[in-house]
């Protein structure tokens, strides 16, 4: 139990390594990998084997990496879908002759903080406190991602950015818009319009998992929060500095200008006060999880040192709100027994899953007026779209938008000017939108909360080119060659994918 918790918490460190260090575009492949060959085997991609065990490990892993990610088949399939890509990237690796010096694998252990003191210097000693079969696990999972690192820099590195792909760039970025919004929100339906309940009972059927309840989750849980340990920290001259010297983009105030150490102290201290804070909260969670791993009374083994929650029957949508980790992540522990320390705000928890229920479908009398509810709501929506979408064809045509004003009677607001991110104040934000107006001028109808929404663009203020500085110059050029390299290797991995002999034992467990 104990090499698990060390390897969660390595896993961890590892992943906040690699994302801070490597560029935009190499993506991180779970470090999760069996202690020994499972007999259960999730797929084969060119013969190799993917585990079950490691498929459920990068579940974890990816649960905690995107708690917005709500729906439990979606994480499912990311994580199959990393871990097919892994073992492609290193057959690769493999065929390109691509080898792992002692001198990479040493710069490795040297970024990782889980071997440096307090100072921020490698510790090659701490290495000793580790086991055999710890060193082992270590050295194949940095092998692994140096390899896949070192593929990923072979394939894209002719990849080059003009002087006017970053004008462009420049531009596009720092155009502004003035934009005319129109907003269309449902009316009530007309009081004659009339569903049956053999329609009624289809769009359920249709649409069963918006009606359906549950699960339900028994939940023990305790707290550490980081407050407790507040009034043993102290914060040194060192540590001040060093962080300054580590985080100094934090600190810009201008292409070329730094907030000055003296000025930035406070906020510093404040930080490096919070994340020891952090870090000793985490290690009292920790100790507490190992001593309630089998403990079935856990007032008993805290002897009231420690407030001990319990939960009666708790919807799945509701536990984040009780006690602040996703559905998802509490769907991956194990059960009747303790968690690992889980990061929540302010703290850590540990809990126990003492009993669950699955999801349900409602018996049709418990739920046909909620049902009849949706359908009326989607109805009225998609009216709004509708007219909109009547609008959007006519100005498209170029119809005069105050004749189609007094012919619609939609609400029209004007924004702006406005650099172009998607978020419009008073709408909401469109992930679609920079594109939409960029190309056309004129957005798709969107629907945003209970209102449908229209957007065209009136008016765009470009840069002027001598404003562009050297150094936003390579910044922009920076920018611009990762999501270059992003693009190109991510059309290049689809192609080895449809290469690939990918063969899916268990499609079971992605649904």
């Amino acid at each position: 139990m104990l090499l698990k918790f060390f390897r969660k918490k390595l896993r961890l460190i590892l992943w906040i390594t690699i994302i801070g260090t490597v560029p935009a575009f190499i993506f991180f492949y779970g470090y999760s990998r069996s202690q020994a060959p499972s007999p259960y085997i999730l797929a084969k991609v060119n013969g190799t084997p993917i585990y079950v065990k490691d498929f459920y490990q990068e579940v974890n892993q990816l649960s905690e990496a995107y708690p917005f990610i709500k729906d439990p088949n979606k994480i499912k399939q990311l994580a199959y879908q990393r871990l097919v890509e892994k073992a492609i990237l290193l057959r690769e690796a493999k065929k390109y002759r691509l080898k792992v010096s002692k001198k990479d694998l040493l710069q490795f252990f040297q970024s990782l903080p889980y071997f440096k003191d307090k100072k921020g210097n490698f510790r090659p000693e701490y290495l000793n406190n580790l086991t055999d079969e710890q060193l082992q696990f270590l050295e194949t999972t940095a092998k692994e991602n140096i390899l896949i690192n070192k593929m990923k820099a072979l394939v894209t590195s002719r990849i080059k950015v003009s002087d006017k792909e970053v004008e462009d760039r420049y531009k596009e970025e720092n155009t502004r818009y003035t934009l005319l919004v129109l907003t269309e929100e449902p009316e009530q339906l007309p009081s004659d319009i009339k569903i049956g309940e053999n329609e009624l009972k289809a769009y359920m059927e249709k649409n069963k998992d918006k009606f359906r309840i549950g699960p339900f989750y028994k939940i023990t849980w305790i707290k550490v929060e980081d407050k407790e340990f507040y009034p043993q920290i102290t914060v040194d001259k060192e540590e001040i500095k060093d962080y300054y010297q580590k985080h100094l983009d934090e600190f810009k105030t201008s292409d070329t200008g730094y907030l000055p150490l003296d000025k930035a102290k406070p906020v510093i201290e404040k930080k490096v006060r919070a994340e020891k804070a952090r870090i000793s909260a985490n290690n009292k969670a920790f100790d507490l999880s190992l001593d309630l791993i089998e403990a079935k009374d856990w007032e008993k083994v805290l002897k009231g040192k420690r407030k001990v929650h319990t939960t009666g029957w708790i919807k799945g949508q509701d536990i984040y709100s009780t006690l602040g980790i996703s559905l998802l992540k509490l769907q991956s522990l194990p059960r009747g027994e303790s968690s690992e320390p889980l990061r929540v705000k302010n703290g850590y928890i540990v809990l126990k899953i003492d009993a669950e229920k699955p999801r349900y479908l409602p018996a049709w009398d418990d739920v046909k007026e909620k049902v009849k509810k949706a359908w009326l709501e989607e109805q009225k929506i998609e009216r709004a779209k509708q007219l909109l979408e009547k609008v959007r064809a006519e100005l498209s045509e170029g119809k005069d938008i105050s004749s189609l004003e007094k012919k619609y009677k939609f609400k029209k607001d004007e924004k702006g000017p406005m650099l172009l991110s998607g978020f419009i104040p008073g709408v909401g934000y469109i992930p679609q939108l920079k594109k939409d107006l960029r190309e056309n001028g004129i957005s798709q109808v969107y629907v945003i909360g209970n209102k449908a929404v229209l957007v065209q663009v009136l008016k765009k203020e470009e840069p002027a080119l001598k404003d562009l500085t050297p150094e936003m110059r390579e910044r922009i050029k920076k920018m611009l060659e990762a999501e270059k390299k992003e693009l190109f290797f991510s059309k290049w991995l689809e192609e080895k994918k449809k290469e690939a002999d990918i063969n899916l034992l268990r499609k079971d467990l992605l649904s």
